[in-house]
């Protein structure tokens, strides 16, 4: 439908820019149908051009916007809910600085790993510290609230997690 379109229009076009150039030239009717002639494979040039620069655009080149009228789409950027955004600071933080890990993430962690053990173990973390231990194995220092002089990396934040919170469990 769109390649319909296109080719009426340049059919369209041509003849329009046929009759545009016959007129001033009057009665040289050869000389008219000449460049008649030539405009419009120019103009069919310009159409193959795009459509093979549509069809395959050359990567890297930056060719396959000058010969569209309106630009490629482009992904836009992914924009995080402000919540998200908070949580993302908030992990960062946590794991640049020993104050900022035990200030705002670790509150958080304990809040989330208890949860997940009450809700997928059986355990509450208050009452059964062993068997929450156990669950939780060398991680479990992150929701050990006595522990305030270290910063964990993202590697340990996340063994704690899948720990606490496994894929399978209900």
């Amino acid at each position: 439908m769109n390649t319909r379109r296109t080719v009426l229009g340049a059919a369209v076009l041509a003849i329009v820019l046929g009759v545009l150039v016959a007129l001033p030239l009057g009665r040289d009717r050869e000389l008219s149908v000449e460049v008649w002639l030539t405009a419009a494979a120019l103009w069919f040039a310009v159409l193959t051009v795009q459509a093979i620069f549509r069809a395959a655009p050359v990567a890297g080149t930056g060719l396959r916007w000058i010969w569209s009228r309106t630009a490629a789409p482009e992904e836009p950027p992914v924009k995080l809910p402000r919540d998200l955004q908070a949580l993302e600071g908030t992990v960062v933080g946590g794991r640049d600085s020993a104050k900022g890990f035990s200030q705002r993430l670790q509150p958080r962690l304990i809040a989330i790993v208890s949860h997940g053990l009450q809700t997928r173990h059986g355990i509450d973390m208050g009452q059964q510290p062993e068997q929450a231990a156990a669950v939780l194995g060398e991680d479990a220092w992150l929701v050990d609230p006595d522990v305030q002089d270290r910063a964990p990396d993202l590697a340990q934040i996340h063994r704690l997690l899948d720990r606490a919170l496994p894929e399978g469990a209900p």
